[in-house]
């Protein structure tokens, strides 16, 4: 192995890179790599505040110099109270035009996930932009179920081209309104009852069908 060049607390840096430098009664955690983070000096230390940075794992690559190309980070998410220490975690990465990361998802200390937003108001929130920033659910085979249009807020079931409110779009479409309780039965059904020609559709109740 090469000569260690700088060790600063069990962590050294080589000609071959940076790495961990441990004696005979050193122990590590396996599998755990442990951040600390407070205000204050070394001498007295303070407790963190609400935006204060606790880690941060970035990533560089080469182009003509070596660049930031993302990032994850945890900061302090909210006033903290003793040892109640609110959390949020940030994915930050480069698109092919832009020269800083851009933030593009986060996970709040309320557990709400936010993609294309910093301020998710619920489980998971999604802000896009343009027809296709939207939300979309594609089964295995690459075909779109479920689409949101973000711009206009027009859904689409089975396109991604909803061009009003609800769009249902199936080689044979049928729509039907079912009540819980009572064997799922349904209470309203849409469908095409002449093939294709839109002006021939038809609604029946239950026992019509």
């Amino acid at each position: 192995s090469s000569a260690v060049d700088a060790e600063l607390g069990g962590i050294y840096v080589d000609t071959g890179g940076i790495g961990l430098l441990l004696s005979a009664a050193s122990t590590i955690g396996i599998g755990t790599l442990d951040f600390a983070k407070s205000r204050g000096t070394h001498a007295s230390r303070t407790s963190v505040a609400n935006g204060d940075q606790i880690m941060s794992i970035a990533t560089r690559a080469l182009g003509t110099v070596f660049t930031r190309t993302g990032s994850i980070q945890i900061n302090v998410d909210g006033t903290v109270s003793g040892n109640n220490i609110p959390t949020r975690m940030i994915f930050n990465v480069r698109d092919a035009v832009t020269t800083d990361e851009i933030e593009r998802m986060r996970i709040t200390s309320s557990g709400n996930i936010g993609i294309g937003t910093t301020s998710p108001l619920n489980t998971l929130h999604v802000n896009g932009s343009g027809a296709s920033g939207g939300f979309r659910v594609t089964n295995e085979s690459g075909t779109n179920v479920f689409f949101v249009n973000s711009t206009s807020g027009n859904v689409g079931i089975g396109t991604t081209g909803p061009d009003n409110v609800l769009v249902v779009a199936a080689t044979t479409p049928t729509v039907d309104i079912r009540a819980l309780g009572g064997g799922n039965a349904r209470v309203l059904r849409l469908l095409d009852v002449s093939g294709g020609t839109k002006t021939n559709w038809a609604i029946r109740a239950q026992q019509n069908d």
